[in-house]
């Protein structure tokens, strides 16, 4: 019998994409002396700041890259770039068929790569604008505030019994806690939902907690009313920020932890705003309870 070869096709060189629409932003400390620290970034938070940059330092060998202005470059929505390092081997990638209604007539064609072929481009100079204000070191004021911020808050949770950091080991910019009842001890009770399965039905009343919770404080923000003498911050949920340990593949639906989220953009921010969180926190979780 004859044998036949089979003959695998050429799949061409590998394409390596980075999606780096919110990690973009610690390249800012590509140049930062982090041996004199001209900033007095804390020695906790200068650490945490090195780490998440060498943790994109490497992105220069992707392909292309993504990165979002609107989330972490204080700049409008619709703001996002794309960067491709090989512009010939971009455009002949994408390059399309002839089109009946864009024809290339100029060296110029956006239509053969891109559908913004009307768009305004006023988003993109709101980033490029910003990034020119802000420079080198106003990004790294406004990154280094953040988490200083943020250490704020998770050091101020260690005071209270009802309230627990869910992310204690991230070192990004956003911080997950779950508000409890009173008189619940918080750590030993997260830990039970977490790990034993017959504190579903325990789980699943703390988890319309945390909901119930970020919606109250939605609607103080929206109304704009005053509470406790504070007006309320703009605050979020997660219902999904990880399965329970006894629900790995995520299966059951119910056996998963919500937390309330805070991620502190505001350049404004300061101990007095952490603390007006915490106390509407507790205010809210008493009125929804």
């Amino acid at each position: 019998m004859k044998k036949v070869l089979a003959i695998t096709p050429k799949a061409g060189k590998t394409f390596l994409y980075c999606d780096s629409v919110i990690g973009w932003s610690w390249l800012m400390f590509a140049k930062y002396d982090f041996i004199n620290n001209p900033l007095d970034f804390s020695k906790k938070i200068l650490q945490e700041i090195h780490r998440n940059y060498e943790a994109v330092k490497d992105m220069v060998y992707a392909d292309a890259i993504g990165c979002d202005f609107h989330k972490v470059g204080w700049s409008p929505y619709n703001c996002s770039l794309f960067v491709y390092k090989d512009r010939v081997e971009f455009e002949y990638l994408m390059r399309r068929p002839g089109s009946q209604y864009l024809q290339e007539r100029t060296s110029y064609n956006p239509g053969l790569y891109t559908l913004d072929v009307s768009r305004s481009g006023s988003y993109a100079m709101a980033g490029w604008a910003t990034l020119k204000y802000f420079g080198y070191e106003g990004f790294q004021a406004i990154l280094g505030g953040i988490l200083e911020m943020q250490n704020y808050l998770r050091q101020m949770f260690t005071d209270y019994h009802e309230i627990v950091c869910v992310n204690p080991d991230d070192y990004g910019l956003v911080t997950l806690f779950r508000v409890y009842p009173k008189g619940t001890n918080t750590r030993e009770q997260y830990e039970k939902e977490l790990s034993d399965p017959r504190a579903k039905d325990e789980l699943k009343r703390n988890n319309e907690l945390q909901q119930k919770v970020a919606d109250k404080l939605w609607n103080w923000f929206r109304t704009g009313d005053k509470h406790q003498d504070c007006f309320a911050p703009y605050i979020s949920y997660t219902s999904g920020f990880r399965p329970t340990k006894y629900n790995p593949a995520k299966k059951d639906p119910d056996a998963v932890i919500y937390a309330l989220k805070s991620f502190p953009m505001n350049v404004n921010i300061n101990p007095d705003s952490i603390q007006t969180l915490i106390k509407l926190v507790f205010a809210a979780r008493d009125e929804v309870s």
